[in-house]
């Protein structure tokens, strides 16, 4: 599969579907690092309630605390992504 850029990612194989959305091995360009790029479908992205469940979850895994995982969080307006990165 060729890289589909996304915002400043390059997805570049799906590894896993969920009830919110997919998850993709992606390159992230400003890191230099390979993620797992958790992506809300566009009809989810917009809906509010979605947007609150989403933002628990990224903010349950924020608070995570092993040495092995860092991880980041980005938000638009048409999409929204959480990010974990193997350290």
């Amino acid at each position: 599969m060729d890289a589909t850029p996304f915002g400043h990612y390059q997805l570049q194989k799906l590894i896993g579907r969920g009830g919110m959305g997919e998850v993709y091995r992606a390159y992230d360009t400003k890191t230099y690092r390979i993620v797992a790029l958790k992506v809300l479908p566009h009809h989810l992205a917009e809906d509010a309630t979605f947007q609150q469940r989403f933002r628990r979850e990224s903010q349950a895994a924020a608070g995570l605390n092993d040495p092995r995982w860092s991880r980041s969080t980005a938000m638009a307006r048409s999409m929204a992504c959480s990010t974990w990165t193997c350290g």
